[in-house]
């Protein structure tokens, strides 16, 4: 199928993240200095914390959490907007674009210069997958007749019950082959303004058997990208692509 570029995408965020094997030399002044390169246009840093902690539960006492452990995994460097970051851990790669979603070859582009940075200061090996997510936000005009003139996978319910919907969540998984696997979730915000806010989330994931060449996975994007918007353009009609206009 043809790309469809369209004046004003649905898209509210993409993030494309890279796993690989846990690397756990890893300093963390290393992952900090990954954007020394990128601080004027990341200037704000935030921690990735967990927490780890235990609880006593006994016989008539209220439960008491006895440690409270804070750890630092890694850390998120932000725009001064907040509509553009990229997240390193130990494990994980990830750049996200909120919205305004300017152009796949914009969102790529940017990924790959900072990765590449990223891969001459940490070195990870084996990568283990590759995985685009587009988190889509249709808002479809008040009130509906039939949801199935804007939207091909909706929710259905016994004949006995009435059609009307206070909110639902849908998600399917489905392997294309061996080393792919796409995920779609559905749900629906409160609307507000005659308008129904309708989520449509797709990502797309490619995992290495047992690990993805370093070198490569970059041209396995173009077709992930491409299945994605194949994907999107079978979910919406063309009453929906209008407004996107």
């Amino acid at each position: 199928m043809s790309r469809t570029v369209y004046n004003n995408p649905p898209i509210n965020e993409a993030v494309l993240t890279i796993g690989f094997k846990k690397v756990d030399h890893i300093l963390k002044e290393s992952l900090v200095s990954v954007n020394d390169s990128f601080r004027e246009e990341f200037p704000v840093k935030k921690d990735i914390v967990s927490y780890e902690g235990d609880i006593n539960i006994g016989k008539d006492i209220e439960p008491e959490l006895t440690t409270n452990n804070k750890h630092i995994n890694g850390y998120s460097f932000w725009n001064k907007e907040k509509t553009r970051l990229y997240q390193l851990t130990k494990d994980r790669f990830s750049y996200n674009m909120l919205k305004p979603y300017t152009n796949r070859n914009e969102f790529v582009n940017k990924a790959k210069v900072i990765w590449s940075e990223f891969d001459h200061v940490i070195n990870p090996d084996q990568i283990s997958s590759i995985s685009l997510r587009y988190i889509n936000r249709v808002l479809i005009p008040l009130p509906i007749e039939d949801f199935k003139d804007y939207i091909s996978i909706t929710p259905k319910v016994p004949e006995i019950l009435p059609d009307s919907l206070n909110s639902f969540f849908n998600q399917v998984q489905i392997p294309m082959n061996d080393d792919i696997l796409v995920t779609i979730s559905t749900t629906i915000e409160p609307d507000r303004n005659d308008q129904l806010p309708y989520i449509l989330d797709i990502m797309v994931t490619k995992y290495g058997r047992p690990s993805l060449n370093k070198n490569e996975f970059w041209g396995d994007l173009v077709d992930m990208l491409d299945l994605k918007n194949d994907i999107f353009e079978n979910v919406i009609t063309d009453k929906t692509r209008k407004l996107f206009d």
